[in-house]
């Protein structure tokens, strides 16, 4: 790519399919894993320098709502989506709702369709599997248009689950993200989806 280095088109490429594969920006621990740097210094070191070169725009405090170039900014100046706040999930446990709905404004970016769409907060390692950390804010839409290998939050006789979803005539089947894990294959009247994962993000 002309005006990068080698290292920087690296960089933009596995950001592309990223962003193709899974609806949202990689995190920077996950920029760091791909190519072995050392820090989180060091990837923040190389974003800084795509967003000065105009290939992408990096929103603060979030690490995964980067853009790229041509696609809708993530600058600071770009407002936000106010979106219900509901509560807390520990994949595989529990769904703890809040007593009051709370409200939270995430970049614009990340929504598409903000009156379907609602915030829970990862509550412990339990969705490590799926690349969630504790603590990550999930944006879940509500939709109908649900695909195979969409990531989607499910109900499984009650039991929350975030994983990726694919149909199989009669039945689901729930797998992760993490190589080596089980995957789970139940009837569709036993699942209730709740809705997609429309994106996520991790504040340092």
């Amino acid at each position: 790519m002309k005006g990068l280095t080698e290292r920087q088109s690296e960089i933009i490429l596995f950001i592309k399919s990223y962003r193709k594969d899974h609806g949202y920006s990689p995190s920077y621990r996950e920029i760091m894993g791909q190519f072995g740097f050392s820090s989180l210094a060091t990837v923040s070191d190389h974003l800084k320098a795509l967003q000065k070169k105009g290939f992408i725009e990096l929103q603060k405090y979030s690490s995964r709502s980067m853009a790229l170039s041509g696609e809708p900014p993530a600058s600071p100046d770009s407002g936000g989506s106010a979106l219900s706040f509901i509560g807390t999930i520990s994949s595989g446990e529990s769904l703890e709702l809040f007593p009051d709905v709370k409200s939270i404004t995430v970049p614009a970016q990340l929504v598409q369709n903000p009156e379907s769409s609602y915030v829970i907060k990862a509550r412990g390692f339990g969705l490590q599997e799926e690349l969630i950390d504790d603590g990550d804010l999930l944006i879940i839409e509500t939709a109908d248009d649900i695909d195979d290998g969409d990531t989607v939050l499910v109900s499984v006789n009650g039991t929350p689950f975030v994983k990726r979803i694919y149909f199989d005539g009669e039945n689901i089947i729930l797998t992760s993200r993490k190589p080596g894990i089980d995957r789970i294959q139940i009837n569709q009247h036993l699942v209730q989806i709740q809705g997609k994962l429309a994106g996520l993000i991790r504040v340092y």
